[in-house]
């Protein structure tokens, strides 16, 4: 029992030794904590300015538009490209370029102190010019004062830190600036370089697709007309019809493009009904315009494309057009009041429209069938057939060719004009740099805590040092414990003469 006692921690003893050690202890405290706060204001003054700049995804094309833009990937997410985009944001604005922009913006280069230790380190590198040598310097000190951060998936955070808050304020506005203006003309530039190549391909792929229609008009011309009934007009019909079966695919894709455009508009002006309501006569004209489809396969495989029978009936089919859009209109005012007056003119251009689409697509199917019918009479051999579709498809190679890059050019164009149109909104500074107005480091108070910490550390080092080195008896039991002997007596401390003393003294 005794010897479990006597090893227990007695927190009194401790106490005893702080209380006989203080002065040990509370020196080193006081004194690095006096030193540490003192210093604090000795230390250069650091001013932290931010600037944060908001990158958007475009929102004036329609998805349809965003597939003919060269360079976009249908399958790829909007978040997975933005990622990709914000992940070398950092290293784009630390770079050199940036930074010597920035340099020649503020005029950085004609600071006295970084000139001086350029001179100074001059000798060291005799081939480098001094204003290279104030470039790197300047460069070098500049990566260590600038970060960059996000906040959330688009905002970019751009933090500088300068003795001089001004300073601070216009480098953080500077680099905002200067990412934004390189950004946009990168992207510009890759359009601009995708634009010229469209061309050049364009060019090539337009001589190949006339070389291979002139080869293929020959081969008929020279070859297919002993075997081809009625050869002169077939043939003359077979050019004109390919000629109007292009022409009405471009009509097509034009009124679908148109379409998708006036619906999304509806859709802007919650109209949930995307047609007019349909009257007799309206009726009655549609299925005049639609019979009057049918009657092109005969007259098409007897006449040429300009006989008057063909002109007639192509002719009546116009007039009908014309009639349909007449009654629309009167069906439109019809409406007046029960309808949004900003959504008429454009539920008029939609229905007509639509017609116009559905007549253009029936008349593009009986096209392919007088085609398919001349082909019939003109492939009449097995080896005639086989070299008339190579031909045929050489042209039809090259005009997919041609049409992809007229595609790819358009796309360009459109991406150019769009990005052109967005930059204020594409790249948008949301917070602009401000200058601080208290410095963020040196952090007096993180500093004097740091030195009270570090002077009771020095404080209980000593401490533990001055009792380690202390051979002195405290206590009974250390005398016992030493000599081995009970202790028979002890004199007591006499605490009024110690007080007679140093009064006298």
């Amino acid at each position: 029992m005794s010897s479990s006692a006597g090893k227990r921690v007695d927190l009194r003893e401790y106490w005893k030794v702080l209380q006989r050690r203080r002065l040990v202890l509370i020196l080193p405290f006081l004194t690095v904590t006096l030193v540490s706060f003192a210093g604090s204001f000795l230390l250069p003054r650091q001013y932290k300015s931010s600037t944060m700049v908001l990158i958007s995804e475009s929102r004036l094309l329609s998805r349809p538009l965003e597939n003919l833009i060269p360079g976009t990937t249908p399958g790829r997410s909007p978040q997975e490209e933005r990622g990709q985009r914000l992940a070398t944001i950092s290293n784009q604005i630390t770079s050199s370029g940036f930074l010597r922009r920035l340099i020649y913006n503020l005029n950085l280069n004609q600071n006295p102190g970084v000139i001086s230790k350029a001179k100074s380190i001059k000798s060291k590198f005799p081939e480098i010019s001094q204003e290279e040598l104030v470039e790197k310097i300047l460069i070098n000190e500049l990566r260590k004062n600038i970060s960059v951060g996000f906040r959330g998936e688009n905002l970019v955070e751009i933090t500088v830190y300068s003795d001089k808050p001004k300073l601070g304020a216009e480098m953080a506005k500077n680099l905002a600036q200067i990412f934004i203006d390189e950004s946009l003309r990168y992207e510009l530039l890759g359009v601009r370089g995708a634009l010229d190549f469209s061309d050049e391909q364009l060019a090539i792929y337009k001589k190949r697709l006339e070389e291979a229609e002139d080869r293929l008009r020959e081969y008929k011309e020279k070859t297919l007309k002993s075997f081809v009934d009625e050869s002169i007009a077939s043939d003359t019909n077979s050019r004109a019809i390919v000629s109007v079966i292009d022409a009405t695919k471009l009509e097509i894709k034009e009124l679908e493009d148109q379409n998708n455009f006036l619906k999304e508009r509806l859709t802007g002006l919650k109209v949930s009904n995307l047609s007019l309501p349909v009257s007799d006569k309206l009726k009655n004209l549609k299925n005049q315009l639609f019979s009057s489809v049918a009657e092109y396969i005969p007259l098409l495989t007897k006449y040429s494309w300009r006989d008057a029978k063909v002109l007639t009936l192509t002719e009546n089919t116009k007039n009908l057009l014309e009639q349909i859009e007449s009654e629309i209109k009167v069906i439109s005012q019809t409406q007046k009041g029960k309808l949004n007056p900003e959504a008429l003119p454009i539920l008029e251009s939609y229905t007509l429209n639509d017609i116009n689409l559905n007549f253009l697509k029936e008349k593009l199917r009986v096209l392919n069938q007088a085609v398919e019918g001349i082909k019939n009479r003109l492939a009449r051999t097995p080896y005639l057939e086989q070299t008339l579709t190579n031909l045929q498809q050489d042209v039809e190679t090259y005009r997919n060719l041609y049409e992809m890059f007229v595609s790819q050019s358009q796309g360009s164009q459109i991406s150019q004009q769009v990005q052109q149109a967005e930059a204020q909104n594409r790249f948008r500074v949301i917070e602009p740099a401000s200058i601080p107005l208290s410095p963020v480091k040196p952090d007096r108070i993180k500093i004097t805590l740091l030195g009270c910490l570090l002077g009771l550390v020095i404080g209980g080092g000593g401490v533990v040092l001055m009792e380690f080195f202390d051979h002195s008896f405290r206590k009974v039991e250390e005398v016992e414990e030493y000599l081995g002997l009970k202790v028979l007596g002890t004199i007591p401390r006499i605490e009024y003469l110690e007080k007679l003393n140093k009064r006298k003294f």
